[in-house]
Formats: structure tokens, C-alpha cells, sequence
């Protein structure tokens, strides 16, 4: 006999038909609805809370371990470990909506796109009369390419008194009676976590708007490993995962179009950075080959394909180009920074895009290494206890007073809801300069006088109260565990770990670096001087620190603007040295040494 769920968001109910024994966090995936389950739905991380108001459900173990005594009287279940056995009505916990960096440093873009329109009636023939459209139209299909649709509607417009041509490079992807006077293109960035969406008119160069969301994928893990063990070896779940993608990016042009008064139509161009993880789910590739020694893509070139090849929703002749990896876990997002930062000069510079996986570029005119460091998602708030994304209400950043009194702010001047990536180093940082913290990462047993009322145990682990239950927004306090603190060291000592190899691998020192460039949405909000204090960054180098923002939304701006940038590309990963750290037997030493404080 079919189960009848209830499901109720916090715009409508949705009602649901199931078999008994179904896994409500499968269900729910399976019919679009989001839920967040940074761990894939391992029952480890705690986050994919809903609330039962009607209906029987079985308690289990990871559900005990999981949520508090409380939170269990209320309620509240874990949508992984509850299996339905009879009508469930639920409640969604209200997911805020995610400060997603879009800007980035200012940078001039030369205006050389691969798009133009040509009017034939500026073509002027060497001859005493004028051409005709037909001979004109002859001459230049013989010349270009273009598709066989296309030909087709010559004899339609040859006579017309007006006629233009748009070309992608050497290729003709339109024929128009009279002029041609919308051509928009989009840049886009697909994150692990977020994703934004660039529109511009290709005719002007204009950027004329963004969308920015979640990545929808994140349904199935918050982080790329996650998402392949998803995936691997069942094409069906591949499919499944790859159309979440698809309807994000559909939604969001949508949204696009009609806040812009456009048509999909009048969208011919789209240029696409990512991980390449991130690439092959937007291409319905299977990952599987990543994940697995020796860690090989399934592809790193830059791809030019139709839009409806995936499905996407532009205009049925549109081109969407995706930009080349460097390897497994270096993806075409850090070519689309490197595409917007300084490295000609013989001075040192270093790139770091801090996120699920950190991708580190050093270099200089001559060369560059590049290394990817599995920060896994401790600074997206994922595995932190109290841990969030960078939502309203998030704490972004904390300081502790010399009277030893917490302050802090919030994303938004929300109530606190939890501790996003920003105010967890922020926390750390403070906790070390106040010697609640040892230099191993432990809770000091004889903290100040001051801060004692401060220290708590969270199942049967010392932790640090930030902020009291009737300042949240959760009916909870808010801490800060050792197991957190535990995370936070092993994201930070594999980030610099990789720092440290990279500089060992081109000979110089710390002091040798002109520029440190942070990209990505994390590196905006963090602090830089929080950021050395933990070791996450190298020592007194805050003053050579330069937050570009989104650099691969940017760098894929550039790219679909100036079509000078392939070329720049292929000189970019010509001179890219590719370092595995996996296969380095100095690498378990340096991120031992690097989980210090």
C-alpha cells in the first residue's frame, strides 16, 4: 500500500506517493526538492534535518548521535535515517538565501569577441554594378562554414533588400532578414557550492546583469567526492544529477531573460569555467575516473558543443564553449583566474582558490606549478557542528574583546543561525590569541579566568560557547567543539601543505612572493591577518594579499569577449607544471607539520 507524504516548504505543500520502506532523503532528491546533505547522505554530518509534525517514524542510531535531546522531543529527524513506514507530514527547514561573491578586481577587457554581425549590403563589389545578395551570400558560404539548416533559408532571403550574417569565427551561425540587433552571450561559473551566471551584450561588451544560486547538486554531497561516488558506475543517477544542473542553469537564464526583456533566442554565446569535476557533470560524463588512482579526467581540452547536446536553453544555433583543466582536481576555473591576474613579470606570484578543494597555482613569466589540496568542506560550514553556508544570520566574523567578551557579526545582521568558513577562522584565530587553543590544536586545560564560563562540553568533548541560546535563531547556543577545531586544522594544514611543496619544487622562500591572490567566494570574506595567524596563509604576508572575488566568473567574462584569450589559454597550460600530491613522499610530512598552529 502507497505512503502518503506531506512535504512543506516554505512557499507550498507538495504532496508525495511512496512505497513503505522508502529513505524520505532519497524521496526527496528523487522529486526535486532540496535538502541540504553535505555528506551525500552518509548519515555523518547532521544537516539534512527536517521536522515530523504527523505521522510514525523509527529512531535510530545515527539519529541519537546526531541531534540533541531536545531537537528529537521537537520533532526534529535526519531525512537520511528516517524510513517511511506510514504518512509522513514534514516541515523543510527554511534554507536562507547564499551571499554569493559575483563581483571581482577591476580589470580592462579588450573588445575582441568571436561573435559579429556582418551586413551584407557594406560588402561592395570591385566590379561596376553592386553584387547581389545571392552572389554575396554564394561567396561567403563557400568561404565558411555553416550547417546544412541554414542553406536552406538562403533562397528565402536572397532578395530581401537587407541581410546579415552572424559569424562565430569562421563560422556562420545565423541568417537574418534586415539587421541583426540583439546578440547576448553569458559567462558562467559552476561551483561545488554556488554557481553565477554572467549576461552580457556581446555587440557592446556591456555586462548587463547576474543570477547567482546554490548549485543544486549539492542535494547529493557538498563535496566533488560526494557527488562521484554518487554517481559512479549507474548512468541513470549520472542522468539524474547532471539534469539538477541543467534545470538550475535553464532556471537561471530564464530569470535573466525576462528581468532583461529577452528572448532565449537572443542568446547565442555561453562560456562555462568549473572544476573539472564540475565539467563532467555538466557534460554527463561520468567522474568515476577521478576518483580513483591514477586520478585521470575523462578530458581536459576545451570543448565547443551545442546547447541543446545538454539541454540548455539558448538559441538552437548557440555555441557553448567549455574551457580547458589543467587535471583531475586543477580545473578550467583557476585557467579563467590565471586569465585575469599578473603572472608576466619574473617576480613570484601565487594563486590560491580556496573551497571543498583547494587549487594553488605559484609562478611567474617563465613557469608555473600548480598542486590541488582536498580541503574537503570544513570551510564551506559543512562539517562543522554548528557550521553553515554563507546564508542571512551566519556568523562571518568574531573577535574577543580584552576583557575577554565575544563580539562578532553576522551575514545580513541576522540573528546567528551557525558559523560559516569567514567566522570560523575569525573564531580559531581569536582562540589561539587568547590561549584557549595550544599550539597542537588542543583545548588549553588552564584558560584565563575570564573565558572559563565559556568552555562547555558537547558530547563529551570540550567546546566554546559563542553565543548563548536566546541570542540564536535556532532556540540553541552556538560552539565551537574540538572535533571542529580538528576539521578546520586539516583543511588549513592541506592547503598549506600544497603552499609549502610548491615552493619547495621552484626553490624559493616565502619572502620571495610579490602577490598572494585569493580567489573564489571564500577568499573575499576571509580576514587576511586571521588567515596567517591559523597558518592557512603564509606568515606576515597580509600586506601582499589581493582578493580578486569571483576571478572565473570574470576570466570567463574575458573569455567570451576577447577571442585573443584561446590563444592566451593554450600558452597558459603550455607552460603549466602539473604536481600530484598524492605521489609526493614529502607530502604527509609538510601537512603533518601544517596542521600546527
Amino acid at each position: 500500500m502507497k505512503k502518503k507524504v506531506t512535504v512543506q516548504t516554505s512557499a507550498k505543500k507538495i504532496v508525495l506517493e511512496t512505497d513503505k520502506g522508502v529513505n524520505l532523503l532519497h524521496l526527496l532528491r528523487e522529486n526535486n526538492i532540496n535538502v541540504t546533505s553535505p555528506c551525500g547522505g552518509n548519515r555523518t554530518c547532521g544537516k539534512c534535518k527536517v521536522k515530523v509534525k504527523e505521522g510514525r517514524d523509527k529512531l535510530t542510531g545515527p539519529k541519537l548521535k546526531l541531534l540533541t535531546e531536545d531537537e528529537i522531543r521537537m520533532g526534529y529527524r535526519l531525512a537520511c535515517a528516517l524510513t517511511i513506514i506510514d504518512d509522513l507530514e514534514i516541515e523543510l527547514l527554511e534554507e536562507g538565501k547564499l551571499e554569493i561573491v559575483t563581483e571581482g578586481v577591476e580589470f580592462k577587457i579588450d573588445f575582441n569577441p568571436p561573435l559579429k554581425v556582418h551586413k551584407l549590403l557594406d560588402y561592395e563589389s570591385d566590379e561596376e554594378n553592386t553584387l547581389s545578395h545571392l552572389d554575396i551570400l554564394y561567396r561567403e558560404t563557400s568561404t565558411d562554414n555553416i550547417d546544412l539548416a541554414l542553406l536552406k533559408e538562403i533562397p528565402e532571403i536572397a532578395e530581401e533588400k537587407e541581410v546579415s550574417l552572424l559569424k562565430y569565427r569562421n563560422k556562420i551561425i545565423s541568417l537574418n532578414k534586415g539587421s541583426i540587433k540583439k546578440v547576448f552571450g553569458l559567462a558562467v561559473d559552476i561551483g561545488t557550492t554556488t554557481v553565477a551566471v554572467y549576461l552580457i551584450n556581446i555587440l557592446t561588451g556591456e555586462g548587463l546583469d547576474v543570477a547567482s544560486f546554490h548549485n543544486p547538486q549539492k542535494r547529493y554531497g557538498a563535496d566533488v567526492i560526494s557527488r562521484i561516488n554518487y554517481v559512479q558506475s549507474d548512468n541513470e543517477k549520472l542522468k539524474e544529477m547532471q539534469g539538477v544542473l541543467i534545470t538550475g542553469l535553464n532556471q537561471g537564464i530564464k530569470d535573466l531573460c525576462s528581468h532583461n526583456r529577452l528572448e532565449s533566442s537572443d542568446i547565442y554565446l555561453m562560456t562555462v569555467v568549473g572544476n573539472t569535476v564540475m565539467s563532467h557533470l555538466l557534460l554527463g560524463i561520468n567522474p568515476a575516473s577521478l576518483a580513483r588512482a591514477p586520478y585521470r579526467p575523462i578530458f581536459t581540452n576545451s570543448l565547443e558543443i551545442s546547447p541543446f547536446e545538454i539541454g540548455l536553453e539558448i538559441n538552437r544555433r548557440g555555441i557553448v564553449q567549455v574551457l580547458p583543466a589543467v587535471s583531475s582536481y586543477v580545473g578550467s576555473d583557476i585557467i579563467a583566474d590565471l586569465l585575469v591576474t599578473d603572472f608576466s613579470s619574473e617576480q613570484w606570484n601565487l594563486l590560491i582558490d580556496i573551497g571543498t578543494n583547494g587549487e594553488i597555482v605559484l609562478g611567474n613569466k617563465r613557469q608555473l606549478l600548480a598542486c590541488s589540496a582536498a580541503a574537503g568542506s570544513a570551510f564551506e560550514g559543512a562539517n562543522i557542528t554548528f557550521g553553515t553556508a554563507g546564508v542571512p544570520g551566519a556568523i562571518s566574523s568574531f573577535a574577543i574583546t580584552e576583557g575577554g567578551e565575544f563580539s562578532y557579526e553576522t551575514i545580513a545582521t541576522e540573528p546567528p543561525v551557525g558559523i560559516c568558513g569567514s567566522g570560523l577562522i575569525d573564531l580559531v584565530a581569536e582562540m589561539i590569541k587568547n590561549d584557549i587553543l595550544t599550539g597542537t590544536g588542543m583545548f588549553n586545560e588552564n584558560p584565563a579566568e575570564n573565558i572559563l564560563n565559556k568552555i562547555k562540553t558537547y558530547q563529551g568533548m570540550k567546546a566554546l560557547e559563542i553565543v548563548e541560546v536566546d541570542s540564536t535563531a535556532i532556540n540553541r547556543p552556538i560552539l565551537l567543539t574540538q572535533k571542529d577545531v580538528r576539521e578546520l586544522q586539516l583543511a588549513k594544514g592541506a592547503i598549506a601543505a600544497g603552499i609549502n611543496i610548491l615552493l619547495k619544487e621552484a626553490g624559493i622562500l616565502y619572502q620571495d612572493i610579490e602577490k598572494i591572490y585569493l580567489a573564489g567566494g571564500f577568499g573575499s570574506f576571509i580576514k587576511p591577518s586571521s588567515a596567517c595567524k591559523i597558518g592557512l596563509l603564509p606568515k606576515d604576508m597580509e600586506d601582499k594579499i589581493i582578493k580578486i572575488g569571483n576571478g572565473a566568473g570574470l576570466g570567463a567574462r574575458n573569455y567570451l569577449l576577447d577571442k585573443t584569450q584561446r590563444e592566451k589559454t593554450t600558452s597558459l597550460l603550455a607552460r603549466i607544471e602539473y604536481l600530484e600530491l598524492s605521489l609526493r613522499k614529502d607530502f604527509q610530512e609538510e601537512f603533518m607539520k601544517s596542521m600546527e598552529f
